[in-house]
């Protein structure tokens, strides 16, 4: 249920291994992930548990303080809505004075997984949407402007598929 900002890899890495336009690209959806998801359970009144109260990465070792700083550094100079926390303030909002320093990213927190996916899915259905559960694609491909899905029970055409995983 954690719903945390951005990729693995920091803004800076993925701008250089995919170019100045695609990464920043990819940055910026990526970093706004977060806030889209609190905005649509809003929006559609979903009840999921949703907190967007922040997350923090903190640094066990002192030698993740450099890289932290980083990551920080990185979200700081895209006008994110993040914070860095020295040891003293980390151990007053975690509990546990044993972490270096860290920092938190405002933008994050958490859902009840199951109860968003079913929120998303009534959304997308009050708009029209048709949802397809308990149906496995054997083969999708493209047929004119659209999508041919084969499944067990037949075929269907749709001009846009999301392909999902179960979660659970």
């Amino acid at each position: 249920g954690q719903v945390i900002p951005g990729l693995k890899e920091d803004p800076r890495e993925i701008v250089a291994r995919f170019g100045p336009e695609k990464g920043e690209a990819m940055v910026r959806a990526s970093g706004g992930a977060a806030d889209l998801v609190f905005e649509l359970i809003a929006r559609h009144g979903i009840d999921c548990d949703g907190q967007q109260t922040g997350w923090i990465q903190a640094a066990h070792t002192k030698a993740m303080l450099g890289d932290l700083q980083k990551r920080h550094q990185d979200w700081t100079g895209r006008a994110a809505d993040v914070a860095w926390l020295e040891q003293d303030a980390l151990a007053q909002r975690m509990g546990d004075g044993r972490y270096h320093g860290g920092w938190i990213d405002k933008r994050g927190g958490g859902v009840q997984p199951l109860s968003y996916a079913r929120g998303l899915a009534r959304a997308a259905q009050k708009q029209g949407a048709r949802v397809h559960g308990s149906s496995p694609v054997q083969s999708l491909h493209r047929d004119g402007t659209g999508w041919r899905l084969a499944t067990p029970r037949g075929s269907l055409t749709a001009d846009k598929v999301i392909i999902a995983t179960n979660g659970y």
